[in-house]
């Protein structure tokens, strides 16, 4: 038995709330293959850390050089939810309509 997926959130970085889903061995086995989307969902996921990771230590760097003030720093972490939903219709977007709509099947 192991975890499957575990949701959680935290307003305060004091207190958690979580979901943790367990997995039979069984159900490992039993699949075959790889997971949907594999092994670009992985990639991006690990890319996604690292890239978040190095534009948060680049902003402590700025901060402590005296180049950011903390509210600067403040303000590039703090995505307004308009914003973060036009960020995220951007995944939907295709160059050529007509031929991702062709080669759809």
């Amino acid at each position: 038995m192991r975890f499957g997926l575990v949701v959680w959130a935290s307003d305060d970085e004091q207190t958690y709330r979580l979901r943790a889903r367990l997995v039979e061995e069984n159900y490992d086995k039993a699949r075959d293959g790889h997971g949907f989307l594999e092994p670009m969902f992985s990639n991006v996921m690990e890319q996604l850390a690292v890239t978040t990771t190095r534009l948060s230590k680049l902003l402590d760097v700025l901060a402590s050089k005296g180049i950011l003030t903390e509210e600067e720093k403040k303000n590039v972490f703090e995505v307004p939810d308009s914003e973060r939903k036009e960020r995220r219709e951007l995944f939907c977007r295709v160059r050529d309509f007509d031929k991702w709509v062709e080669n759809e099947n």
